[in-house]
């Protein structure tokens, strides 16, 4: 679990870290942050290991750090699946049991996908498999990836590279939810969901409404 969270730990990482130690998960967090020592009490018993880093790298230089961790410190040939995570992202309860699910199961390389530049998985939530973990083309990846500070790099060197490669060398990777899935869930959410909780004012609906139709019809014709 790759953090960054200065002083206090979020209420919803500290659900996220109980529900997956509930479910028998060890638990590597690592935060780019300093935490004050009171929320350090709090969160390290539910932690097998907690790490604190300088931010040079983000997110990546965290994961790489993990996994080093798994690779040199751990019988990683009889690790069922790991499961990477960070907090860019907020997590509610309702839905960490299907979280819980996707990384025991390991099925999905991760939970979305993304087609700027180069189709690729996105990295904020990561299952990894147990045939993916003693892959030798994943570990080497992570052996031999140059942190940097530039956001561009890590997306094109880290996040993008990683997919393409384990695509060349025939690993099946696949998101939970693909992008027009979630195309579907997000203009619903944003054209049909926060009007109706939002505004109330009947003249603005009928706009509302004119615009739906426009962009149905949009659409289509794409």
């Amino acid at each position: 679990l790759a953090l960054y969270e200065k002083d206090k730990v979020r209420e919803d990482i500290f659900e996220l870290i109980k529900h997956y130690k509930k479910n028998n998960f060890s638990i590597i967090a690592i935060n780019t942050s300093k935490l004050n020592q009171e929320q350090k009490d709090k969160l390290t018993p539910f932690c097998d290991v907690y790490l604190e880093r300088n931010n040079y790298g983000q997110c990546f230089g965290s994961y790489k750090e993990g996994l080093l961790y798994l690779y040199k410190h751990t019988d990683y040939q009889n690790i069922k699946s790991v499961t990477i995570l960070n907090d860019s992202v907020f997590y509610i309860k309702d839905n960490l049991p299907k979280l819980i699910d996707l990384s025991k199961s390991a099925h999905f390389f991760g939970l979305t996908e993304n087609k700027d530049f180069h189709y690729h998985i996105m990295s904020y939530a990561l299952f990894i498999s147990n045939k993916m973990l003693m892959a030798d083309i994943f570990k080497n990846f992570w052996e031999k990836y140059q942190l940097t500070s530039s956001r561009k790099d890590i997306i094109m060197n880290g996040e993008i590279k990683l997919s393409k490669i384990l695509i060349e060398n025939n690993h099946d990777i696949k998101p939970a939810f693909d992008i027009d899935v979630l195309g579907k869930i997000y203009l619903h959410q944003i054209f049909e969901l926060y009007p109706s909780y939002f505004f109330k004012d009947e003249s603005f609906l009928e706009d509302h409404l004119r615009l739906c139709k426009a962009i149905e019809v949009l659409s289509l014709i794409h």
